[in-house]
């Protein structure tokens, strides 16, 4: 009869490490880290406005889209986008009135006269 060999506890060997094996790539770090990051806050910039603008340059890249989904929603009955709608239509930019030749006159004057410095109060002489 065949020789029964005996095993061990152990039934899987474990693999040894190599030593010029690559490292294992590791996880990316967070895009919220990422993102914090890239954020630099400019205090000359307002909030406000930096904010508006971007909305303005989406609504601008997606009018079409946003008319027609007003559109839509205005015939099944919507009464706020109706609403909306009629002040789109309603509303138009005002025109830019032209300057009078007395205040362009004015304003000539104020942008050719140097701009007046506010000294410093120990500068000034008392006498």
């Amino acid at each position: 009869m065949a020789e029964v060999k005996k095993q061990s506890g152990k039934t899987r060997k474990r693999g040894t490490a190599k030593s010029d094996a690559v490292e294992k790539r590791r996880r990316k770090p967070a895009a919220k880290k990422q993102a914090e990051s890239s954020i630099t806050v400019d205090p000359n910039v307002d909030g406000e406005e930096a904010l508006r603008n971007s909305v303005n340059r989406e609504v601008a890249a997606n009018a079409t889209k946003i008319a027609k989904a007003l559109a839509k929603r205005a015939e099944k009955g919507n009464a706020a986008c109706d609403k909306f709608l009629l002040d789109l239509m309603r509303r138009k930019k005002e025109p830019v009135k032209p300057r009078s030749k007395s205040m362009s006159t004015f304003i000539n004057m104020l942008e050719s006269e140097p701009e007046w410095v506010k000294p410093k109060t120990g500068d000034v002489k008392q006498s």
